[in-house]
């Protein structure tokens, strides 16, 4: 099942690079300056997990991909709106392998274009009337605008850690993932869910997996931003350590790690300019504690505990896909 799922996340991701593509080409603007520069923005080439969820929720309840792809096209121009924004939060200079937004066109223009993108996703929702009710199309504004809501405060809250005299504690940092990531994956099934018309019991499973999977899937990242080489991750190395945003490895590795370790990662943190050579020893001296080894175990029991939300949904090729993507997410091997 593994080769199919992701077949099927290439396959959806390139419907809806192509839906957005037309949507930015109907774009009516003054002159092509700006028109541009949201092309740019949307040129992100990796897999486009939100969509999928959409995509997938709604063949639960029987619509078809044609009516759902509109709606999954609507989320990602949301979540590109977000990583312009998290790029300029994170100072991050690529995006992909390439050169992100605000390394391009700067911190005024990035603001601006993930402004946006916001306000294009909600209004091409809402021209989407002659496919869906006006109250299904309420409904699915309403978790866009949670989701954003919820990203927006995760982030304030993400700033005001770098500054905190030590670490958050797991439970918090965990809470902290489900602002910044896990609602929008929920909330993307949940959109899925609002086209299909489902029973409260499938909506609650559902929206049960997508928690588990959303926190799982952030842990991923963040593992695979310590152990993962650069040209793989498509960012700078370390880049939430440069930050002084000490995620669930981090936080793991300063209550755990030996003495010694703690003492060789905290003089290597104090250099202001810290050289590759600096970086990859602090990746060794990470690799050499039980704190990557203890947040890969973390993400499979969230992983695991995902797959448990949908066991008693009914059999069919969807439930399979939705089964096997945690698996996916908690394999570390490729």
């Amino acid at each position: 099942m593994y080769p199919k799922v992701i077949a099927e996340l290439e396959r959806i991701s390139g419907l809806i690079g192509g839906e957005i593509a037309s949507i930015i080409d109907r774009i009516t603007c003054k002159d092509n300056a700006l028109k541009k520069r949201i092309a740019f923005s949307a040129g992100d080439i990796g897999f486009k997990l939100r969509p999928y969820l959409v995509i997938k929720g709604a063949a639960i309840g029987d619509v078809s991909e044609s009516i759902a792809i509109p709606f999954a096209a609507g989320v990602e121009l949301l979540q590109l709106s977000t990583l312009v924004i998290d790029d300029i939060l994170d100072d991050s200079a690529k995006r992909n392998n390439a050169d992100s937004c605000v390394k391009k066109y700067g911190i005024k223009e990035s603001i601006l274009i993930g402004e946006y993108l916001h306000n294009l996703s909600i209004k091409h929702i809402l021209s989407l009337c002659n496919i869906a009710s006006i109250e299904k199309l309420i409904n699915i504004i309403g978790l866009l605008s949670d989701s954003y809501q919820a990203i927006t405060v995760g982030q304030f809250y993400d700033l005001q850690t770098s500054s905190l005299a030590k670490p958050l504690q797991e439970t918090e940092a965990l809470d902290l993932i489900n602002l910044t990531t896990g609602i929008f994956i929920k909330n993307s099934l949940l959109i899925g869910a609002v086209l299909g018309d489902m029973q409260k019991d499938i909506v609650k499973a559902l929206s049960d997996y997508g928690y588990y999977l959303g926190v799982a899937y952030q842990l991923r990242d963040d593992i695979i931003d310590i152990i993962g080489e650069e040209i793989m991750t498509g960012k700078p190395m370390l880049i939430d350590i440069k930050n002084k945003r000490y995620r669930i490895p981090i936080i793991f590795f300063l209550a755990n790690g030996s003495s010694g370790q703690k003492k060789a990662f905290g003089k290597i943190i104090r250099k202001r300019n810290k050289t590759k050579r600096d970086k990859l020893e602090l990746i060794n001296i990470l690799k050499g504690s039980s704190a990557i080894s203890y947040s890969i175990k973390k993400t499979s029991e969230l992983c695991e505990k995902a797959k448990h939300q949908i066991s008693s949904l009914p059999e069919s090729e969807i439930k399979s896909e939705l089964l096997a993507l945690p698996d996916i997410i908690a394999n570390f091997d490729n």
